[in-house]
């Protein structure tokens, strides 16, 4: 059956916020007598006189006898002593439900809502949900196997609270998401060539991003954008992670066809070719101190212009890694390195490519060769049974 959660309009959509409260505590003090330290008065024995119920004053033997001697024995407080009493307790209780509340928020799991989708309009409408989640949300987007064409309606999208909201957008489910098969031949977002048909995700704090098992085809940015974007917006964080995998980007345009940009980035098993970049199919950008990259088991192949490139300037003591991809036939430089392996420690290892730009020599296991794809002018990026990208 349907997922029970409703997609409703994207205009308007306002969920409620989780909001926490701090519970007013009324502790004043009970006491009504003090004792000021004397090396010359012992603890005094239990008095013998003057003893009331409730919040009546119970007077030492010394004290009833001797009001004015009052430093030797007890003494009441004075107003402004009560008063910093009081106040010293308040801050207390405050401070300690302060730090209960921020333990509480950082080890909270995130909410999860999921979404079961079948149409375009609905793809839209629960994309685009995102900008208005409520903090330390998960949306998971079910996407049933199809193909949707979306045109220019689904963009750059930010949080408008700037909220960390996690999104997943996973394509290959059955009808009502009751099973799924990942293979992104079956489900393809189409924008259709329009002009201006972009998409992206920009996010703040620690929401992950995951795409896997969707086509995206046909889209079509200005040469100076990015066709699709994951990357963070302001406030970048280690520990979000942003992944592609085990998709395809065919047959679109734009500066860059694809743009990473975050602490923790994975690129894994994906097709990226057949389409026409100003710059790069592929870039990752490390936004930040201390990043890393996983690029590993993809085909970036016949596309116009660079391949692969890399734009790390920050430096980073993470280990990266790129290895086991295949850059083949495109237009400019298939494999640009040059400003990332003095930055950052990086295993490049399996790969095999016609050009490459590198600050450094590359180990011996990564190869000059043809790749030998089987047919690729139909979009078929298997390999032959003599491809030396065969182990």
């Amino acid at each position: 059956s349907r997922c029970s959660c409703r997609v409703g309009p994207a205009v308007g959509y306002r969920p409620l916020r989780k909001r926490k409260y701090l519970t007013a505590i009324n502790s004043a003090p009970r006491a009504v007598l003090q004792r000021v330290a004397s090396p010359l008065v012992p603890h005094p024995a239990a008095p013998t006189s003057g003893i009331t119920r409730g919040r009546r004053v119970v007077l030492h033997p010394t004290l009833a006898a001797d009001p004015k001697g009052s430093r030797k024995g007890w003494q009441l407080p004075t107003v402004a002593e009560k008063t910093m009493r009081t106040i010293g307790k308040l801050l207390s209780i405050f401070c300690n439900c302060l730090f209960l509340q921020s333990f509480t928020y950082a080890t909270e799991p995130a909410t999860e809502q999921e979404f079961c989708v079948d149409s375009a309009q609905e793809l839209i409408e629960t994309v685009h949900l995102y900008e208005s989640m409520p903090d330390r949300y998960m949306m998971i987007i079910k996407v049933v196997q199809g193909t949707y064409n979306v045109g220019t309606q689904l963009g750059f999208l930010i949080n408008e609270d700037r909220n960390s909201v996690a999104v997943k957008l996973l394509g290959g489910y059955t009808a009502g998401c009751s099973g799924r098969t990942i293979d992104p031949r079956n489900t393809v977002i189409d924008a259709g060539d329009r002009a201006g048909s972009v998409f992206g995700l920009r996010g703040e704090g620690s929401g992950d991003f995951l795409i896997e098992g969707l086509t995206f085809s046909r889209f079509r940015a200005p040469t100076d954008f990015p066709t699709f974007e994951l990357s963070l917006e302001l406030v970048s964080n280690a520990d979000a992670i942003y992944t592609i995998r085990h998709s395809r980007f065919v047959h679109n345009s734009g500066g860059v066809i694809v743009l990473l940009q975050s602490g923790n980035m994975k690129f894994v098993n994906n097709l990226v070719s057949n389409n026409t970049a100003s710059f790069d199919a592929v870039a990752v950008d490390d936004h930040r101190e201390d990043s890393q990259i996983s690029f590993t088991n993809n085909t970036v192949a016949n596309n116009t212009g660079d391949g692969f490139a890399t734009a790390f300037f920050y430096g980073s003591d993470r280990l990266s890694e790129i290895a086991n991809n295949i850059f083949w036939g495109n237009s400019g430089i298939d494999l640009m390195l040059n400003d990332f392996l003095l930055q950052v420690p990086t295993i490049v290892s399996h790969n095999i490519y016609g050009t490459v730009n590198s600050t450094i020599p590359l180990p011996a296991d990564n190869l000059i060769a043809d790749p030998q794809f089987i047919h690729p002018l139909s979009m078929d990026y298997r390999l032959g049974v003599l491809s030396p990208a065969i182990n």
